[in-house]
Parts: structure tokens; C-alpha cells; sequence
């Protein structure tokens, strides 16, 4: 009778733990994806930022050719 108690009670604190964990992957995943899109945006703007700098020297490359 002990043990059949003592094994209800694991069974619960696993499937406890197993949903918590699920959570938890969800919630990195969300993280994750997060992180990802910030990193793309920030790498984007630093292109644009390249490019704008590249048209500016150009241009100014061409003032001091005339």
C-alpha cells in the first residue's frame, strides 16, 4: 500500500516537472526567436548604414575629381 502511494505521488511530481518543462522550451524558443529577429534588424540597419556611407564617399570621391 506504501509503494502504491510513494508511485501516485512520483507520477504527479513528474508529469509536474514534464509540463514545466514544456513551458520552459516554449518559452526559450519565444526567446530565441526573439534574439534572432533583433539580430536581423540590427544587421540590416548596419547594412543600410554601410551603403549610405559608401554612396557618400562616392560622392564625395567624384566632388574632389572635378
Amino acid at each position: 500500500m506504501t509503494w502504491i502511494i510513494i508511485n501516485s505521488i512520483l507520477s504527479v511530481i513528474v508529469s509536474g516537472l514534464i509540463i514545466y518543462n514544456n513551458h520552459l522550451q516554449k518559452n526559450t524558443h519565444k526567446m530565441l526567436d526573439e534574439a534572432q529577429e533583433m539580430i536581423r534588424k540590427y544587421l540590416n540597419e548596419i547594412e543600410e548604414s554601410f551603403e549610405k556611407q559608401e554612396r557618400i564617399n562616392n560622392a564625395q570621391s567624384n566632388f574632389n575629381e572635378q
